[in-house]
């Protein structure tokens, strides 16, 4: 991390790095909060099979949630750059005897996604990670 001119510009690297090496107990450290998830729920409640992405997904924290509400209408797509992340989501869902998802290790402004492809993009407590170009949305 260096600052340049009052603002301080952080290496993507050790941004990996950081997360890399709190990846298993990264879970234990962060809250949940619902009401996102309960709203995004009641906004697709009527599709009966739901194709999402959760991108910049953890550990699963959310992932989990998501699946718990949604059960088997909700196939989830879990995307995060660091692939620890990704095992230790995939560990967790695991042992919750979850098997609707799937992960993508990928950046979020070239989602490892087809286009046009999924129902719903939700991302929690990651935004702040993500350097959005308009393409970065149209997907």
């Amino acid at each position: 991390m260096s600052h340049t001119q009052n603002k301080i510009i952080i290496n993507k690297q050790d941004v990996h790095d950081h997360f890399s090496t709190v990846a298993s107990k990264y879970r234990n450290i962060r809250t949940l909060d619902t009401e996102p998830i309960l709203h995004v729920k009641n906004q697709i409640n009527g599709k009966s099979k739901i194709n999402m992405a959760d991108v910049g997904c953890g550990d699963g924290r959310y992932s989990l949630e998501f699946l718990k509400q949604f059960k088997d209408r909700c196939y989830l797509h879990c995307v995060d750059y660091n692939e620890n992340m990704l095992k230790s989501l995939e560990r967790y869902l695991t042992e919750q005897n979850i098997t609707n998802f799937c992960t993508r290790q990928g950046d979020a402004n070239r989602l490892p996604l087809e286009n046009d492809s999924m129902d719903c993009i939700v991302t929690f407590n990651a935004i702040h990670h993500l350097m959005f170009q308009s393409s970065s949305l149209n997907h």
